[in-house]
């Protein structure tokens, strides 16, 4: 769905596949670290194509994180030194072009953009 929405909105390649990459590390993260409970949990997702830019949403009832404030620490040089595990976020932030979080009404609620660039 992602990709077609992106397709009829000219968006290019590269930029689709950035945005996909962030869909799927931030909806990743929430799964596995958000909920720490059982049961029936609820995640939004909603995607907006401007002139200059795709933005993403992300809305959910799990714990309170805000990955804008997390540390982009270098991880250890060699591959042996680093532990499984870690550094979605770093790539993440690598990736887009702005995020920003907060917390409201007992839920998170994450906005994170890709600058587009014309095909």
């Amino acid at each position: 769905m992602v990709r077609e929405f992106l397709d009829r909105n000219e968006v290019s390649e590269t930029a689709v596949y950035t945005v996909e990459l962030a869909i799927e590390e931030v909806v990743t993260n929430i799964i596995k670290y958000a909920f720490p409970d059982v049961g029936t949990r609820e995640i939004r997702v909603g995607l907006t194509v401007r002139k200059d830019r795709a933005v993403l949403r992300f809305e959910d009832d799990g714990t309170s994180f805000d990955p804008s404030r997390c540390p982009q620490e270098e991880p250890p040089g060699t591959l042996a030194e680093r532990r499984a595990g870690g550094l979605g976020l770093r790539l993440m932030h690598s990736l887009v072009d702005g995020i920003e979080y907060r917390r409201s009404g007992g839920r998170n609620r994450l906005q994170v953009w890709v600058t587009l660039v014309e095909r």
